[in-house]
């Protein structure tokens, strides 16, 4: 899926997509220039690790 795709499914911005993308909290590949993220990687990723952040804190 696109990095606007992801952003939409986890309810972020598209910014913060690629930013998490880019400090290798998602994992991506690269078609070009482009981002692609599977979906499966985001199952159990960014979202989880800020929200056990925040309740941490």
């Amino acid at each position: 899926m696109t990095p606007r795709e992801a952003a939409a499914l986890l309810g972020v911005s598209r910014d913060t997509i690629y930013r998490l993308c880019g400090d290798g909290a998602i994992p991506h590949l690269r078609v070009g220039n482009q981002i692609r993220i599977r979906r499966g990687d985001l199952s159990g990723g960014a979202g989880g690790a800020e929200r056990k952040g925040e309740a941490d804190g």
